[in-house]
């Protein structure tokens, strides 16, 4: 059975950051591919200065064009309306029923998780796959992780990675600055971005 990452996020916009994780997780689960999925409107977050979901995809193209076992899916941004994420796990699901699933998430949106829509049939679909910095809390993430595991059947992994210091936040900072964001994240990407002129208002 194949083995496939789900690496959701608003992706506004990708970076090396969310690169780096998932190139990680993938070698440490012995993963066979890695799917980005940018979010279409995130239920949870303000869209004021989130981009246009077909531009963080597009993007996210970019990002990953040069890595096979890299790829990105639009299922999130053609759905309109709020976008969930067990929506999503059920229709890859059902598209693939052959693969095992891993949603790769941070250890924030993890204890957020018992918050999630109709979290009793996430189980159904998915592992999860749980990347925390060094550092962070573990009682609470292991506390959290034995709770889902009783209340909901979810299962799930804890992993630390010592990540690079970027953010989405840090790169529309820098532009609307006009500094640079080289190093920051992929070089098609940057010139996508300079050339379009996003995030220079924010």
């Amino acid at each position: 059975m194949q083995k496939i990452g789900i690496m959701g996020g608003t992706f506004n916009p990708i970076h090396f950051g969310h690169l780096f994780i998932a190139e990680e997780v993938k070698d440490v689960y012995d993963l066979d591919e890695i799917l980005f999925i940018p979010t279409g409107t995130p239920p949870h977050k303000s869209n004021a200065n989130i981009l246009d979901g077909k531009i963080r995809y597009q993007l996210a193209k970019l990002a990953v064009q040069t890595t096979d076992y890299f790829s990105v899916s639009s299922i999130e941004v053609d759905r309109t309306g709020y976008s969930y994420s067990i929506d999503t796990l059920k229709s890859l699901h059902e598209d693939r029923p052959d693969v095992k699933w891993y949603f790769i998430l941070g250890a924030d949106a993890f204890l957020y998780l018992e918050k999630w829509k109709r979290i009793e049939e996430v189980h159904n679909y998915c592992e999860f796959i749980v990347v925390a910095r060094p550092g962070y809390n573990q009682n609470e993430l292991v506390c959290a992780k034995d709770k889902l595991n009783k209340n909901y059947s979810i299962e799930s992994h804890l992993i630390n990675i010592e990540g690079i210091n970027i953010s989405s936040t840090i790169i529309r900072k820098r532009c609307n600055k006009n500094r640079s964001i080289k190093y920051l994240l992929p070089e098609s990407v940057r010139e996508y971005i300079l050339k379009n002129s996003y995030y220079g208002d924010e």
